[in-house]
C-alpha cells in the first residue's frame, strides 16, 4: 500500500513496484492522478487506485482490514506530503493545520490502522517516508521541515512500542533523497531511481529493528543507536 501514489516518488514506487510482479494499492486524492498512475504501470503486477485522504482516519483503517482479509499486505509505505513553500507569517491556521493533517497525522493514521489491522506475528514493512530538510531548513519551510522531523522521531518511538509489544511488525523512517518532482528540485535525481533505493532499505529492514533511518538506500546512524535504546527497554534498564 502506498500513499500519496499520485505524483512524484509515490508514483514511481507504484510502477516500480507492478513492474516487478506484485499487487499495489495506490492511495491519493486525487482521483485523476490515480488514474494517470494506473496509466503509467505496467507488467506482471496489478494496482488497485483508491482516492482517499489520509487525514481520513476512519478510511484508512477500513481500508487496511479489507485489505488483510483479502491479501497478505508485506509493505505499508507512508508517503504522501505536502510542501506549500510558504512563510509562517503568510499561513493561516487552517492551512497550517491541513499540512500537519497530511504530513504528520496521515502517518499516524495509516500506522495505527496498520498497527490494529495486521497481525503482531506477520513479519510486514511500514516505511515512513521523510525528509532531512529540517537540518538545513530554507525559508518559506517551516510547516514541511516541523511536520517531518516529527515523522522521524514519531517513527522511533511507534518502533519501541512495537518492540515491547513483542510484534514482528517493523517500522522504519526513509529519506529518500532529491529527486526531479513538484517537490523537489529540477537538478534532482530521477524519481524512477527510488524503487531500486528502496528496494535496499527492504531488504536491510527484513532482518529487524525497527525505528531505524535509512538514506537513499543505506542505514543512517544515529549519534545513539536506537538498538540499544530496544535492548534496554526489553531487558528493564533504563534507556
Amino acid at each position: 500500500m502506498i500513499t500519496g501514489a499520485g505524483s512524484g516518488i509515490g508514483q514511481a514506487l507504484a510502477v516500480g513496484f507492478v513492474g516487478a510482479g506484485a499487487h499495489v494499492v495506490a492511495i491519493s486524492r486525487g482521483a485523476e492522478r490515480l488514474e494517470r498512475t494506473r496509466q503509467l504501470c505496467a507488467g506482471p503486477g496489478s494496482i488497485d487506485c483508491q482516492p482517499l485522504d489520509v487525514g481520513n482516519a476512519d478510511g484508512l483503517q477500513q481500508l487496511l482490514a479489507r485489505l488483510v482479509r483479502e491479501r497478505n499486505v508485506d509493505i505499508v509505505i507512508n508517503n504522501a506530503a505536502v510542501y506549500p513553500r510558504a512563510t509562517l507569517a503568510d499561513m493561516t491556521p487552517g492551512e497550517w493545520a491541513d499540512g500537519v493533517v497530511t504530513n504528520l497525522n496521515g502517518v499516524a493514521y495509516s500506522c495505527r490502522a496498520a498497527v490494529r489491522a495486521l497481525p503482531p506475528e506477520r513479519a510486514a514493512i511500514i516505511v515512513n517516508v521523510g525528509s532531512f530538510a529540517y537540518r538545513g531548513p530554507q525559508p518559506g519551510s517551516t510547516l514541511y521541515c516541523a511536520t517531518k522531523a516529527a515523522v522521524e522521531a514519531f517513527t522511533r518511538a511507534l518502533a519501541v512500542e512495537l518492540a515491547a509489544a513483542h510484534s514482528r511488525l517493523i517500522v522504519n523512517h526513509w529519506v529518500p533523497g532529491t529527486f526531479r518532482t513538484s517537490m523537489g528540485v529540477a537538478s534532482g535525481d530521477d524519481p524512477r531511481l527510488a524503487y531500486d533505493r528502496l528496494q535496499a532499505v527492504l531488504r536491510l529492514s527484513r532482518a529487524g529493528p525497527g525505528g531505524r533511518t535509512f538514506l537513499g538506500d543505506a542505514e543512517w546512524l544515529p549519534p545513539r543507536s536506537l538498538r540499544s535504546r530496544v535492548r534496554s527497554l526489553l531487558s528493564g534498564r533504563r534507556p
